[in-house]
């Protein structure tokens, strides 16, 4: 059974891409158990977890003698899941447009100010333009690079790209987190911040 070690950037659908398998096939093998367990969520994983690859397994198909056939291979899709605030309000109902390897899709955020859609599970970036009262706020994603909620960069990593300044003082920047998610301000990410934040975020 082969073995991938997770880089930066890395999931397991770009990782299942990689080596020609179903994401599904490799986040559900019995080998994968223990990742399982640790990380919940097959886009969000760490530098230096490994990734246990089942066997790819081969396909008869039927075709004339004599003739040329073609075969095409599909990559799988994955679901993008972004919230947009300002000021910590929802964005809702607002225009967008995405490009995401080469193509553009439009849409509109819904009432929670969440979009969704359908991207290849290899994507590593995306750029969204979103419009608001005659302005364009464009955003360059980096996509599957951030880290589990459960570690110390994947904490300061959502509380940043909510808006809060942990560049400066990381637990000032929870106590404001925590008072507006209505817990006690200790400064500290504890279990029930780190789930308030995970709702907050989206993932």
């Amino acid at each position: 059974m082969l073995e991938h070690v997770v880089s930066q950037g890395d999931c397991i659908s770009s990782i299942a891409e990689q080596y020609g398998l179903a994401w599904s096939k490799v986040w559900n093998d019995p080998a994968n158990a223990e990742l399982r367990c640790l990380r919940k969520n097959p886009n969000v994983l760490f530098p230096g977890d490994v990734v246990r690859l089942p066997e790819r397994q081969s396909r008869d198909e039927e075709g004339a003698t004599g003739l040329r056939h073609s075969f095409k291979k599909t990559g799988a899709l994955v679901v993008l899941r972004l919230r947009l605030l300002l000021d910590g309000r929802p964005r809702r109902n607002r225009p967008y447009r995405i490009i995401v390897d080469g193509i553009w899709k439009e849409g509109r955020t819904d009432s929670r100010g969440f979009l969704e859609l359908s991207i290849p599970g290899c994507a590593r970036s995306a750029k969204l333009c979103l419009t608001e009262d005659g302005f364009q706020d464009i955003y360059d994603l980096c996509l599957g690079s951030v880290d589990p909620i459960s570690t110390e960069s994947g904490a300061i990593h959502r509380l940043a790209n909510l808006g809060y300044p942990t560049n400066t003082d990381l637990p000032s920047a929870i106590r404001a987190f925590q008072i507006s998610a209505g817990l006690e301000a200790t400064g500290r990410m504890d279990a029930a911040t780190q789930t308030k934040l995970e709702e907050a975020y989206g993932l």
